[in-house]
C-alpha cells in the first residue's frame, strides 16, 4: 500500500508540473512582442511597431551564419517572403543575426544562400536578443499587427503568417475611415469601420494574375462581402474616383 500510494503521489506532481509548463508555454505564446528599432546590414533602419501599426505582419528569423540548420531552412523562409512579403506591403521577414558577427560575414551568407529579405546584424546592438530571449538557433516569431507573438517551428511558419493575415486591419487617411478586411470560408468582408462613407474601385487579384473590379460603396459600419471560387492569397486595392491607389493589402482566404 505504501508503495502504491508513493507511486500516486509521484504521479500526481509530475501531473501538476505538466500543467505548469503547459500554461506556461502557453502563456508565452500570447505575449505582446517587445518594441524595438534596429538597422540592417545596407543601412537601413526597421521600427517593428511603426511596421505593425500600417497593419503589416512580421516574421523574425532568429539565425546564426555559424548554423547549419538556419542555411538549410533559409529557402522556406525566402519562399514566404516571396510569397507573402517581398515588398513589405503586408508581411516583412526580417532575419537577425545571434551571435553577434560582423555585418560583412552577414552580407556572406546572404549571398551564398540567396537571400532577399532584411538581414541584420548584432555585433554593435544585440537588445533585441535579450529582448526576445534568444539561447539559441534558429528560432521563428510571426508578430501580428496587434502586436501579439507567437513562435512557430519551420515546418508551421507560414500557418503562423497566414493566421495573422485571416484578419487584417489596415488603417487609412482616405475619407478619415479605416478599411477593416477580414476572410471567411471562400469570402473576402470589407468593412468601413470609421465614421466617414468609403468609396472607390476595388480590385481583387488572385496569385495566378485574374484581377475582377467591383464597385465599393460603403457606409459607417457597413460591410460588403465578395465570394471566390477558390481560396488562397489574394491582392487588394481599393481606388478613389481619380484612379489614384488609396488602399493596398494582401489577404490569405480559406
Amino acid at each position: 500500500m505504501r508503495i502504491f500510494a508513493y507511486i500516486l503521489l509521484r504521479l500526481k506532481k509530475i501531473i501538476t508540473i505538466c500543467f505548469i509548463l503547459s500554461f506556461s508555454m502557453f502563456a508565452k505564446a500570447q505575449l505582446t512582442a517587445p518594441d524595438f528599432s534596429l538597422t540592417d546590414i545596407d543601412g537601413n533602419t526597421h521600427h517593428l511597431y511603426d511596421q505593425t501599426a500600417e497593419g503589416k505582419t512580421v516574421v523574425i528569423e532568429f539565425f546564426s551564419v555559424f548554423c547549419g540548420t538556419c542555411a538549410i531552412n533559409t529557402p522556406v523562409v525566402e519562399n514566404i517572403w516571396t510569397t507573402y512579403g517581398y515588398s513589405g506591403d503586408s508581411v516583412w521577414v526580417w532575419g537577425i543575426e545571434a551571435q553577434g558577427v560582423v555585418d560583412s560575414l552577414v552580407g556572406v551568407f546572404r549571398t551564398n544562400y540567396g537571400v532577399t529579405f532584411p538581414l541584420f546584424g548584432t555585433s554593435n546592438d544585440d537588445v533585441v536578443i535579450y529582448l526576445y530571449d534568444i539561447l539559441y538557433v534558429p528560432q521563428y516569431i510571426v508578430v501580428c499587427p496587434d502586436n501579439s507573438m507567437k513562435p512557430y517551428d519551420i515546418s508551421n511558419l507560414e500557418i503562423g503568417v497566414q493566421a495573422c493575415l485571416a484578419t487584417s486591419v489596415f488603417s487609412s487617411n482616405y475619407n478619415m475611415s479605416e478599411l477593416r478586411v477580414t476572410s471567411t470560408d471562400r469570402n473576402i468582408v470589407f468593412e468601413n469601420a470609421g465614421h466617414m462613407p468609403l468609396f472607390g474601385n476595388l480590385q481583387i487579384t488572385s496569385l495566378t494574375g485574374s484581377t475582377t473590379t467591383y464597385s465599393l460603396n460603403l457606409s459607417s459600419g457597413e460591410k460588403e462581402e465578395i465570394h471566390l471560387k477558390t481560396g488562397g492569397m489574394y491582392l487588394y486595392r481599393l481606388f478613389d474616383t481619380e484612379i489614384s491607389e488609396v488602399k493596398t493589402g494582401k489577404i490569405w482566404v480559406e
